[in-house]
């Protein structure tokens, strides 16, 4: 099991994200850890003055030293995605509501998407800025887990065997080893997703048309409908079945 980091305070971590343009003040990647410019080892505190976005790999130059104060400073004043028009960040959503086309239906306004077992393993909200927050969480076959992303903040997990990849309305986490785990596309309307996850010993892959666990391909009672506020539902033993069901049933 891999250890979470420090939780940064709610209103501290949305007003760093606002200031940077929802992205790493260096180089504007959506997903973020909330960097102390002054070490939190010399104070501890939550001082957004003090603080900065920045993503796991510039966070690691900022802590390693290659990135001094001084560049901190700078980025934190002139952000990323600010500079280069992207005020609301990469993860732009140009609809007024979200939609996400998943396992042969269409899912709207946001919430958990995919459910196993209880346990939520992608969540997508729109945000009041017109981005996309995602929650993610992705296991092992042993089911250790391997990284946790909450509302595009890196919780916990070593980055180095990963790549996260984004561009403009684009994202795609993938093991350095060329295993997609996820791969989202904003570009679209409904939004297409598609992902490798693991769960229980047992791998789970999903996409806009299709939902499969160990490569049996899983159909839900409904196909080609719209659904608000609810998810895909899956049961993985005694035999893999699949629910549609309120996000409000979920915890």
């Amino acid at each position: 099991m891999v250890n979470a980091r420090r939780p940064t305070p709610d209103p501290i971590a949305r007003q760093l994200r606002q200031e940077a343009a929802f992205g790493c003040c260096k180089c504007g990647h959506p997903i973020v850890q909330y960097h102390h410019i002054l070490p939190y080892a010399n104070e501890a505190h939550f001082r957004p003055a003090d603080m900065m976005a920045l993503c796991p790999n510039c966070h690691s130059e900022a802590t390693s030293g290659a990135l001094t104060p001084e560049r901190q400073r700078y980025y934190k004043a002139h952000p990323f995605n600010f500079e280069r028009g992207f005020a609301r960040g990469l993860l732009t959503i140009n609809e007024s509501k979200l939609h996400v086309a998943l396992g042969g239906n269409e899912f709207t306004g946001g919430g958990h998407l995919i459910v196993v077992d209880e346990q939520p393993l992608i969540t997508l909200e729109m945000n009041e800025f017109g981005g996309l927050d995602l929650s993610l969480k992705l296991y092992d076959v042993s089911n250790n887990l391997l990284l946790q992303i909450s509302q595009n903040e890196w919780l916990s997990g070593d980055p180095l065997p990963w790549d996260i990849l984004a561009s403009y309305q684009v994202l795609t986490v993938r093991q350095k080893k060329g295993k997609v785990a996820l791969d989202l596309d904003c570009r679209k309307c409904p939004i297409e997703l598609k992902g490798s996850l693991w769960w229980g010993g047992r791998l789970i892959r999903i996409g806009p048309s299709s939902l499969s666990v160990d490569q049996t391909e899983l159909n839900t009672v409904f196909a080609g409908c719209t659904f608000e506020r609810t998810c895909l539902s899956l049961q993985t033993s005694p035999q893999p079945k699949v629910k549609i069901k309120p996000n409000s049933d979920q915890s």
